[in-house]
């Protein structure tokens, strides 16, 4: 690939593409910006090692853009089967999820999962099923929230002018969390 010398220069090159001449690091947009300058300064010198450090930092953008690219379509798309059989790619936000489960012939579940549906989709029990689904999740957050914000509220009120991570560091935790979760081991 690149010998020991233009390994040093590819280094030098980035030190002064991701470093100031304080030795501050650079703003990423800064620095890939002052390295694109420096790559096509070295390209027109004709160093051997530019065109490598090129090509390794298209191929490491490729490769971060198509990650990134089906982390967050794993995230916002998911795939539904609508009710003719075809399967179409919706967003999350449009579909909802709905429990269903699979029975043998004597009845016994032999397996469970959430299909996601569109509302235009659902039959009256989908509907009725879904808001009774969300219903009781909604309930669960609110009773979470109403129990660790009870917690939070009598340890403030304790700790008077405190944040709430101060105030659970006075009584000797390290983060809100360890506090909440000793609390509910007790």
């Amino acid at each position: 690939m690149t010998d020991d010398w233009s390994s040093s220069e590819i280094e030098s090159v980035l030190a002064d593409a991701c470093y100031d001449e304080h030795r501050d690091v650079r703003p990423t947009s800064d620095a890939v910006a002052r390295l694109l300058a420096l790559l096509d300064d070295a390209e027109q010198a004709h160093r051997p090692w530019a065109q490598i450090l090129r090509q390794r930092l298209l191929a490491d953008g490729a490769r971060a853009a198509c990650t990134a690219f089906v982390r967050r379509d794993k995230r916002l798309l998911v795939p539904i089967t609508k009710p003719d059989g075809r399967t179409a790619i919706v967003s999350k936000a449009a579909a909802r999820r709905l429990p269903r489960v699979e029975r043998d012939e004597t009845g016994k579940i032999v397996r469970r999962w959430f299909q996601p549906m569109l509302f235009d989709e659902m039959t009256a029990a989908d509907v009725a099923q879904w808001v009774a689904m969300e219903s009781a999740a909604a309930a669960q957050r609110a009773e979470n929230a109403e129990q660790v914000g009870g917690i939070l509220l009598a340890l403030l009120r304790r700790h008077l002018g405190s944040t709430v991570l101060q105030a659970v560091q006075v009584e000797g935790y390290e983060s809100t969390q360890a506090y909440l979760l000793e609390l509910a081991a007790a």
